[in-house]
């Protein structure tokens, strides 16, 4: 709803509809439960690998279900194994900061909450339009 309504008023790139979010989900792409940035499994990943994601919006959740941790990274879902603990939030906003290859994006910009990245939407959109031409 605050996406509609972003779009409504010409801020922001239009809301993503049900079809594209099903699509982006088939890729590995899954929404932030909390800000709504788009969070991507490296693709080696897709199909193993931990589950137990941390955004950098500080928000820790489940990758398969959407579930968001409770206080102190305690997970709310059983998809996700105990043999280890959410990556702490600093340790994520160091990888955007530090010599990691998503870090040369420079400093973190303040987006409201739910307000997709521009150029991640953009980028995004291009890959389903790729994937619907050669299935």
């Amino acid at each position: 709803l605050e996406l509609r309504a972003a779009a409504d008023r010409g801020a922001g790139p239009p809301p993503i509809d049900p079809e594209e979010l099903l699509a982006l989900q088939r890729l590995g792409v899954r929404p932030c439960p909390r800000c709504g940035s788009f969070i991507q499994k490296q693709p080696e990943g897709l199909l193993h690998g931990c589950d137990k994601m941390t955004c950098r919006c500080g928000s820790m959740f489940c990758f398969k279900c959407g579930l968001e941790a409770r206080a102190g990274g305690v997970s709310r879902c059983r998809c996700v194994g105990m043999h280890h603990s959410f990556i702490p939030h600093s340790e994520v906003l160091s990888n955007y900061r530090g010599s990691h290859p998503f870090g040369v994006r420079g400093p973190d910009l303040p987006r409201a909450r739910g307000e997709p990245n521009a150029l991640a939407t953009a980028r995004l959109r291009k890959e389903l339009a790729c994937l619907r031409r050669d299935p």
